[in-house]
């Protein structure tokens, strides 16, 4: 998104149970800036439960944090990068240290 202090309403990566046709995990990924709005949509998405979401993440690339929200959290999101549905580290999945910089050389 150009403007990254907005929030769309799609979550960046969603991990679709196909079987029963839900989507139990989400991932957000976000800049510091958004944090706040996307935090926001991550836990209407959640509570709403119009799509069986039960565990949504954001992760701030700018400072490497992850929050994490469960369904009825009572909106009270939590530092983890670790889904107990998943039973796995989302952290693990990545492979640079933020922040990153690319030059380009003539």
């Amino acid at each position: 998104m150009l403007d990254e202090e907005k929030a769309s309403q799609v979550p960046d990566i969603s991990l679709r149970d196909n079987e029963n046709a839900q989507t139990p995990v989400i991932i957000e990924i976000c800049h510091t800036n958004g944090l706040k709005s996307d935090l926001h949509k991550v836990i209407q998405l959640t509570d709403e439960d119009f799509y069986g979401i039960r565990e949504g993440f954001l992760y701030d690339y700018k400072t490497g944090q992850w929050l994490r929200y469960r369904f009825g959290d009572g909106g009270i999101a939590t530092p983890t990068s670790y889904p107990e549905l998943l039973g796995l580290d989302l952290s693990q999945f990545l492979s640079f240290s933020p922040p990153f910089a690319l030059s380009l050389s003539s």
